[in-house]
């Protein structure tokens, strides 16, 4: 093992980046491993193979996730989305690791994202699947009820869409936020 890491650094080192990946996979022969699986995803990029570099740190960050590492697996998501910003899989998978984290936020965010792609490519449905999962993680954040509300509309659910901003207003009344009422 050790031989083949050297030699795979020093064929890195050399710029010879193919032989340097052929080292690496050799290693992921016996078992997967998210720490070579990247390595091989940062030589690829390296190399200017974005789409096998893509696929390489989706597949680490995967052997991350079902290992337990994940602040890893999202950050290796993190790379995917760098080549890629608009990969709905990405996107849904590290909302699912924020949610899991307790970042609802920035889970809200990533589905936000999707159901926002998913909306553009014409996909309705998806994209209302999404909205759901984020209305689960956050159903009293006005905010984040907001921001589903204005998906729904733009998703052609405008009988949805009044719905939410009907019980966002709802929720104003209660605080006696006439004001914030009225606008919604």
């Amino acid at each position: 093992k050790t031989a083949i890491i050297n030699a795979a650094q020093k064929f890195a080192a050399k710029g010879l980046i193919d032989k340097a990946i052929s080292e690496w996979e050799k290693l992921l022969t016996e078992r997967k491993d998210g720490n070579i699986t990247n390595t091989i995803g940062d030589l690829y990029l390296k190399k200017g193979s974005e789409q096998q570099a893509k696929e390489s740190f989706t597949k680490a960050a995967e052997i991350f996730r079902k290992d337990g590492f994940y602040p890893k697996a999202i950050a290796i998501y993190k790379k995917v989305l760098n080549i890629a910003p608009n990969d709905v899989d990405a996107l849904i998978a590290l909302a699912k690791l924020n949610a899991d984290r307790g970042l609802i936020g920035d889970a809200i965010e990533n589905y936000y994202r999707a159901a926002e792609i998913y909306h553009r490519d014409g996909s309705a449905e998806k994209a209302t699947m999404v909205v759901e999962k984020m209305l689960q993680l956050a159903p009293a954040d006005i905010g984040t009820r907001s921001k589903i509300a204005y998906l729904y509309f733009r998703i052609g659910l405008r009988e949805r869409a009044a719905n939410e901003y009907a019980s966002i207003a709802s929720t104003y009344l209660e605080k006696n936020d006439f004001e914030k009422a009225k606008e919604f």
